[in-house]
């Protein structure tokens, strides 16, 4: 689904004065995460989209693996949001 059609069709819920979701979808989508796997994992990548349980969708996103001084690309990615230790976000305006 391209951006375009998802926000107008999140727009259509009538759900986008609440605060939250506004500043994610105008401060949040396409910039950029950085986000720290329970398995001392990085991926950083952008954010194309979130679900209601809380898995993430990045594209562009690069694996950096610690342990053994690692940096793969990877393209798109989805991750569970059971596998999340914790979420930063780069570049916001």
């Amino acid at each position: 689904m391209e951006m375009e059609s998802a926000t107008q069709a999140i727009s259509s819920l009538n759900i986008e004065e609440d605060e939250e979701l506004s500043w994610i979808q105008h401060k949040v989508l396409n910039n950029t995460l950085r986000i720290t796997l329970t398995d001392t994992r990085k991926i950083q990548g952008k954010l194309q989209c979130l679900d209601h349980l809380g898995n993430i969708v990045l594209t562009e996103a690069v694996e950096h693996i610690p342990n053994f001084n690692i940096q793969r690309n990877v393209g798109s990615v989805i991750i569970p949001s059971k596998a999340i230790e914790k979420i930063e976000l780069e570049n916001i305006d």
